[in-house]
């Protein structure tokens, strides 16, 4: 609909409006994905990294801008409802080891916050044991309560292999 401002005509009208903080936000972006182009970034991080500058949906329209050209994206559906999207620069030959990297340390955080008492990373002993049957190692070995624990974080959908469990 026509307002009847002067200078405003109907065709204008009908042409969005790019907000100009969108624009300016996608330029810091893809300047911070240029300087972290070994990193992956998820969605919610990246709205609180920048809001101290711009709304979180700034944030979000500014990445949906970029998305397809030096930024990509892989959205994984964890559960109904919950499907993250992680953001990387096109040049990240590895975003899948970065992304399980990430997985593995919201994984420490989320034991730590229960109580469970952290005693090691990526290791192959724990108590004077040792295990040399494969070249793999435990993510984590935590203790909850007094019996420790080893924990593998995968970065896919697979299930482990037998062997390995």
């Amino acid at each position: 609909m026509h307002s009847g401002y002067p200078g405003e005509s109907p065709a204008q009208e009908a042409e969005p409006r790019q907000d100009p903080y969108v624009d300016q936000c996608a330029e810091s972006l893809l300047a911070f994905f240029r300087e972290h182009r070994d990193e992956v970034f998820y969605m919610k991080q990246l709205e609180v990294l920048w809001e101290k500058k711009y709304y979180h949906w700034i944030t979000a329209r500014a990445l949906s801008l970029l998305e397809g050209g030096e930024i990509r994206t892989v959205s994984k559906k964890v559960r109904e409802g919950i499907q993250p999207k992680f953001f990387f620069h096109r040049r990240n030959r590895y975003h899948k080891r970065a992304i399980g990297s990430h997985a593995e340390n919201l994984f420490l955080l989320a034991l730590l916050e229960r109580g469970a008492q952290h005693q090691s990373r990526n290791s192959k002993e724990h108590g004077g044991k040792k295990w040399t049957d494969s070249d793999h190692d435990m993510d984590f070995i935590s203790e909850i309560g007094s019996l420790p624990y080893g924990f593998e974080v995968k970065n896919t959908w697979d299930y482990i292999e037998r062997e390995e469990m």
